[in-house]
């Protein structure tokens, strides 16, 4: 049927429902159709060992960590994230490497009556695909991240040693809720009954919210700081300098580097490293049958996260004259915590390559811009991407703004303009991320 793995991605992006594409309507809102494509795959969901993690903010980076940990720790690992940044296969990771692109081609090939009789979504496909490969390369544990909520995600079908709430935000209103509060109860519909759930960073209204799912379905409730603390030393050129210590007052454990730069990497860190101490502490079946990590072999997947799991996107240096600097933020509470972390670094003019998606509270992030700053606003090559003309009445008449019709004439002009002790920051949405990620690969850079 399909040969090529290029005419698979065609097929993939063109013919079925996808989100980044068309938005809502790409969304299934229950989980009946992913409950039947894994059936008739023989529920691959059902032979898996896996930690869900859901989450506003942070839990990609946390997925990548508790996977590098893991693999550093010897065992076999599958990894499912979402989106992608470069490449399809990036979704679907095992020890690190991505899916063959000759399995993809197999899974549509095998399975491609089922889809037309079923007619998933991309993201349904993508999760059978991920846990279809994770059962029959018998990996020892997946880390699955969730894709925009919990309750009706696809990924949602599992029945997970931990569950995992990174923290909860307002994002995906439209899907999720219009509060804090209702967008909490939808992210705890992961928690599963009996499995322990850590949650990352809350407010009293998520605590109070996580700990009555958790007290419903009989499951032990963690708060990350309250089980360890990580905090930063130093910020180095590697990455961030931290340390770790419990909360009963012990003195610190041994240093370690997160070859990270982005500043919130340190509270993912703490969630990460909170979920495996509890790991730990199970039984020997709410482990089902995994041994506990070393102390040694966490930190050494953490100081190797990025090579160790593909890790991209997030805070990420390309170049150093001028500083250039890309991340995926693109709500309110990512962008904050994007410029914080900008604040570490000294630089004569900021250059603010942004394009945002549709749905999103454009000026509320926008409030969060650096005052003095050119802002090249441009639009990724997705239908839901706002038009620069758009996003620029937003902006007061005071702030310097430059429209352009793709990232790649944005990411040019910055380049252009931009002096040796500049700093170029691209934001706003991962598709502009990915896009210029495309254009500037690290090993294309001077």
């Amino acid at each position: 049927m399909f040969s090529h793995y290029q005419e698979v991605l065609h097929f993939l992006f063109n013919s079925l429902p996808v989100y980044q594409k068309i938005g809502g309507k790409a969304m299934k809102l229950d989980l009946s159709n992913i409950t039947n494509l894994c059936a008739t795959l023989g529920n691959p969901q059902q032979d898996i060992r896996c930690i869900h993690i859901a989450g506003t903010n942070g839990k990609g980076s946390v997925s990548h960590m508790l996977a590098a940990a893991f693999i550093a720790s010897g065992y076999r690992t599958g990894l499912y994230t979402s989106p992608h940044y470069l490449d399809f296969r990036e979704r679907i990771r095992i020890d690190g490497a991505m899916i063959d692109e000759e399995k993809v081609v197999d899974f549509v090939n095998d399975h491609y009556d089922d889809f037309l009789k079923l007619k998933p979504s991309f993201f349904e496909m993508t999760v059978a695909l991920a846990f279809s490969t994770f059962a029959a390369e018998k990996v020892d544990i997946a880390i699955v991240e969730t894709g925009l909520g919990g309750r009706l995600d696809s990924t949602n079908i599992v029945d997970p040693i931990m569950s995992i709430i990174t923290n909860v935000g307002l994002d995906h209103q439209a899907y999720l809720g219009n509060t804090i509060s209702e967008i909490a109860q939808e992210k705890a519909g992961i928690i599963k009954a009996g499995r322990p759930c850590i949650l990352g960073q809350s407010n009293e209204d998520v605590a109070q919210i996580v700990k009555q799912r958790c007290e419903v379905m009989g499951s032990s409730y963690y708060l990350a700081d309250e089980v360890l603390t990580v905090r930063l030393q130093d910020r180095i050129e590697k990455g961030l300098l931290c340390s770790t210590s419990t909360t009963d007052g012990q003195s610190p454990t041994d240093s370690f580097v997160l070859p990270l730069h982005g500043l919130y990497q340190v509270e993912n860190a703490q969630t990460a490293l909170a979920t495996l101490k509890v790991f730990n502490g199970l039984s020997d079946s709410a482990r089902q049958g995994l041994a506990t990590l070393t102390d040694e072999h966490i930190i050494a997947g953490l100081e190797e996260v990025d090579s160790l799991t593909g890790m991209q996107g997030r805070f990420e240096i390309l170049r150093k004259t001028p500083l250039v600097i890309v991340d995926g933020g693109h709500n309110e509470d990512g962008m904050a915590a994007l410029m914080h972390s900008l604040k570490a670094f000294r630089y004569t003019k900021l250059h603010l390559v942004a394009g945002f998606s549709k749905g999103k509270e454009i000026e509320k992030i926008i409030r969060l811009f650096p005052a003095q700053a050119i802002h090249y606003l441009c639009a990724a090559d997705i239908f839901r991407a706002v038009p620069p003309k758009e996003i620029a009445s937003f902006f007061t008449e005071e702030q310097e703004v430059e429209l352009y019709d793709s990232v790649l004439k944005a990411c040019e002009a910055a380049l252009t303009n931009a002096d040796p002790t500049d700093l170029i920051l691209i934001t706003g949405s991962i598709f502009v991320v990915a896009e210029a990620l495309q254009f500037m690969k690290p090993e294309k850079m001077g």
